[in-house]
């Protein structure tokens, strides 16, 4: 039997790794993004590839007729509310976005603003983490909305990136709900991150290939530790 996580597709196959998946200690967790075993999910035989995207095609028998889904909120967000740190992840998303767009000059200024908030940003505590994992949460309930948006435009390219992005995002989440429980997971490992989707890995032998993204392993940066 074969067992997928639901967060980032690590596939466990009882077969290979000898241990029934219901033998293994309930703390046990996914060796690529940390998930627990509550995010896992038996898998057929058929079917251990990740799920198809969305298709774009408008139905059989005209074109599109719906009016997309309203998607409110951004109007009253102000970003000089944000801390340096969040303006910092903020900006370094935009440069990885705009390097997978192949613009070149803007990925390179929102790397230089990123740069300059991350050198201001100051130690974050508990209570900031609680913050961003409250910020987190709430953009996942947003990915509905985006994904029927999609659905209805004729644009590919749209449905992929936001798969990677609600598969990132899901990991961070992960990443700040085990620091809560135990900051002392982040000493004395390695902290690495695609530069092209924003998966993490925590430890010091990155994957070959992104689960996200499908990148090659050359693209999993080293932000801290490892060797």
């Amino acid at each position: 039997m074969k067992y997928r996580c639901g967060v980032c597709g690590y596939i466990y196959d009882e077969e290979k790794e000898g241990v029934r998946f219901a033998d293994l200690p309930d703390d046990w967790q996914c060796p690529v993004c940390g998930e627990g075993k509550e995010g896992f999910e038996p898998v057929e035989e058929d079917d251990e590839g990740p799920a198809p995207a969305p298709s774009t095609a408008p139905p059989t028998g005209g074109p599109v007729t719906a009016a997309a889904p309203e998607i409110s909120g951004f109007e009253n967000e102000d970003l000089r509310e944000l801390t340096a740190g969040q303006l910092s992840a903020l900006c370094s998303n935009l440069r990885r976005g705009c390097g997978v767009q192949q613009l070149p000059r803007e990925a390179e200024l929102f790397g230089q603003i990123a740069d300059y908030f991350e050198s201001v940003t100051v130690q974050e505590d508990h209570e900031g983490v609680r913050t961003l994992l409250d910020m987190i949460n709430s953009d996942l309930m947003e990915y509905g909305d985006a994904k029927a948006t999609c659905a209805l435009m004729s644009d590919r390219g749209a449905p992929r990136v936001l798969t990677w992005s609600e598969k990132a995002t899901l990991i961070m989440r992960t990443v700040l709900e085990r620091y809560l429980k135990d900051p002392s997971f982040l000493e004395h490992t390695g902290v690495y991150v695609c530069d092209i989707c924003g998966f993490i890995y925590i430890g010091d032998d990155p994957p070959e290939v992104c689960p996200v993204c499908k990148v090659p392993g050359h693209m999993i940066l080293r932000i801290q530790g490892g060797a």
